[in-house]
């Protein structure tokens, strides 16, 4: 399924030309997986985007996804792509490459939680945490992952030596 010209005018309007893509050598490289084969996968490459679109705030996105329910188009959320899973995952689907939303928001010393941008890693969590006595407790996938591939809630604790 090509994007409709009209729906990609509009997700342009909002995000600008900079900011999105239905080049060929773009999509390619949001399909390739390099070490596919370990996760069981069959193939080194999983289905192309219609489009990859890069908002830089909650509001882009919000217009983005709007857009995607008015006119029936699936989009998917991709954080540091960690796997092959973050790929599109099926035809006619517009990815969402959050990497411009790569901000800390907050870090509630005495409460102990971080409000970050989905592009955050748990790496830069844990600089800015240890900056202030605290450690952030990391998932399996890594510290170069970002907060998107978080299932469960991360929490931040008292760093004790």
């Amino acid at each position: 399924m090509a994007l409709p010209r009209e729906v990609y005018q509009m997700l342009e309007d909002i995000l600008g030309p900079e900011n999105i893509s239905q080049d060929l050598g773009v999509l390619e490289g949001y399909s390739f997986y390099q070490g596919a084969d370990v996760f069981g996968f069959k193939k080194k490459f999983v289905p192309r985007p219609e489009a990859v679109l890069l908002p830089g705030s909650t509001e882009e996105v919000q217009a983005i996804l709007r857009i995607c329910n008015r006119h029936k188009i699936k989009s998917k959320a991709f954080g540091t792509g960690y796997g092959p899973w973050a790929g599109a995952g099926g035809e006619g689907v517009i990815l969402l490459d959050l990497r411009r939303m790569n901000q800390i928001l907050e870090i509630d010393e005495k409460n102990r939680y971080v409000v970050a941008q989905p592009y955050v890693t748990f790496a830069q969590v844990q600089a800015e945490a240890m900056k202030r006595g605290l450690v952030c407790c990391m998932i399996g996938c890594g510290a170069q992952c970002s907060f998107l591939q978080a299932t469960p809630p991360c929490q931040v604790q008292e760093w004790r030596q």
